[in-house]
């Protein structure tokens, strides 16, 4: 029922924010699965969230955040990043870091995105975790 109530919750207030014009919401796939938002605080600084599965056959709900700075390196645009995350089944949390790489669309405010995140769990129990994921914002 938590994990329900927390959908519900992100999915409300990316909606009631929307409407700004700074917002990119949209999906990931890979490890993990699921929704994800970026808040731009401007054109190189990047807030990344991501509310998600793991569908490894555990059906971890995961939620991660990393402060990014965006970059460009002659044609390609890439980000790193600063944040943590949640494991909500067996509560595991911890710092990670980010990096990754991106392309804005010129014809359409949409952005397609390749990212990996290093999590050092340190709460409950200790370990680290690696995710991969590629996914797709719509611009607002």
């Amino acid at each position: 029922m938590k994990k329900y109530f927390c959908l519900i919750i992100t999915f409300l207030l990316l909606q009631s924010y929307a409407q700004a014009k700074s917002w990119g919401v949209g999906a990931v796939f890979g490890a993990p699965t699921g929704l994800s938002a970026n808040y731009f605080f401007n054109a190189t600084q990047v807030l990344h969230s991501t509310l998600a599965y793991n569908l490894d056959g555990k059906s971890e709900l995961r939620i991660s955040s990393h402060y990014e700075w965006r970059k460009q390196y002659q044609n390609l645009n890439w980000f790193y990043g600063v944040g943590g995350k949640i494991i909500f089944n067996d509560f595991v949390a911890g710092p990670s870091a980010s990096l990754g790489a991106f392309h804005d669309f010129k014809e359409a405010p949409v952005e397609i995105f390749i990212k990996s995140a290093l999590t050092l769990n340190i709460i409950s129990k200790t370990n680290s975790d690696f995710d991969l994921m590629a996914g797709i914002h719509y611009q607002f």
